[in-house]
């Protein structure tokens, strides 16, 4: 598989600039507490960046902080080809959170083509031609007409390995308790504990660096069990490789071959250390000489017109409407027999009564009174209001519920 990637690498690599994706100091404070603590790392096109950690080393707002989603920032900076992170980058940025959010009712192919009608802009042949390249790439053509529904871990490593080279893509994932066959597909490795950095570079050096600080991995483990035990290790130990990391300049290691990313001490900076790629290193000094398309004010703000988006999420919202996402419980529920039909319909109208009587009722009051409708005879007040309660009513009452014939009807 190794060997494929790379034959795809070589046709694929010129055709396709990429983006480099630097983040140097970063440092979250909430309150008193530091989350994240002077974490630096690179990631390049074609490569998968993993972060690994214990539970509560800092990776999750890692991750939300590379993508924009987490402004508050005390230290730190984060450049894309050179570029600082806008709002116009973090549109070109997918993220995928652990617990990603669709709408249950559509099928793949449907999330795919609202997803390229709403981010994607020109003809919709283009569109349905990006589509179909993910497709292919993904190898997902099987079940299109399906639910989207998660894979397993390694099918999906394979997958975004054989995507991130194809298409010279840089791929940044939070992984866990990944086996020894998905560990050797990461290129690079920052391993987290606490929010501070314990290693960042090559995946496949890591047990050396462990090595050299006194941590012998026996033959034959799982590397990615060994560093997490030892993160995760007694007192003693911890202290041992936090102090090691922080004193570390991350010289080379292993024959000479680079063990992690040389580094330097700015001493402008406090002695913090900066990682800078002994290969295609960015100069943070020289962006203005980057070929990036994001200095590029000509590009409009939306990839698509006011018009294609109320058009397609019109469609979306009308497709999900068919489809309540309360249906499949319901169902489940009543092919077990465990209420009356009638039972169910009463409790969802009694549920839904307070919000579908108090709103058009204030509505009504305000309008009635501010408006000065008929005040000569009282009665028409209250005989409007219950008119206007009675349309809520049947509106609400009349909530088609679907029915599967399969099902008991009690």
């Amino acid at each position: 598989m190794v060997e494929e990637i790379k034959s795809l690498a070589n046709l694929q690599f010129k055709r396709q600039p990429g983006m480099e994706f630097t983040f140097t100091d970063i440092t979250v404070k909430i309150k008193d507490k530091t989350i994240l603590d002077n974490v630096s790392g690179q990631a390049l096109p074609g490569e998968i960046l993993a972060m690994m950690g214990p539970t509560g080393s800092g990776k999750t707002t890692l991750l939300n902080v590379l993508a924009g989603r987490h402004t508050d920032l005390h230290t730190g900076q984060i450049l894309v080809k050179g570029v600082k992170l806008c709002k116009k980058i973090r549109r070109k940025i997918c993220y995928v959170l652990q617990e990603d959010i669709f709408f249950e009712s559509l099928t793949l192919k449907e999330q795919l083509v609202y997803s390229a009608k709403l981010r994607l802009s020109g003809p919709m042949v283009s569109k349905m031609k990006k589509v179909n390249e993910i497709i292919d790439i993904l190898d997902i053509r099987k079940c299109l007409n399906t639910s989207l529904d998660s894979s397993t871990a390694y099918t999906l490593l394979s997958i975004l390995k054989n995507y991130a080279v194809t298409t010279r893509k840089t791929v940044i994932i939070s992984v866990h308790q990944p086996s020894s066959s998905m560990f050797y597909m990461f290129d690079k490795l920052l391993l987290m504990h606490q929010g501070e950095t314990v290693y960042f570079g090559k995946a496949n050096n890591v047990v050396d660096y462990f090595d050299s600080i006194g941590f012998q991995c026996e033959q034959h483990y799982n590397p990615a069990d060994f560093i997490l035990d030892k993160v995760r290790g007694n007192e003693s130990e911890v202290e041992t490789i936090m102090a090691a990391s922080r004193n570390a300049l991350w010289e080379s290691y292993s024959n000479g071959e680079t063990m992690v990313t040389n580094s330097y001490i700015d001493e402008s900076n406090n002695g913090h250390i900066k990682y800078c790629s002994n290969e295609n290193s960015v100069n943070m000094k020289h962006t203005n000489d980057l070929d990036d398309d994001f200095d590029d004010d000509s590009e409009p703000k939306w990839s698509t017109t006011y018009f294609e988006q109320y058009r397609t999420l019109t469609s979306r919202s009308f497709k999900e409407s068919k489809i309540p996402g309360e249906r499949v419980v319901i169902n489940k529920e009543r092919l077990s027999g465990l209420y009356r039909l009638s039972a169910y319909f009463l409790a969802k109208q009694t549920s839904e009564l307070p919000i579908g009587t108090l709103i058009p009722a204030m509505s009504y009051v305000i309008i009635y009174w501010a408006g000065g409708l008929n005040r000569t005879w009282p009665p028409a007040f209250v005989f409007s209001l219950a008119l206007v309660l009675l349309g809520s009513l049947v509106g609400q009452v009349s909530t088609p519920v679907y029915i599967n014939p399969q099902y008991p009807n009690f």
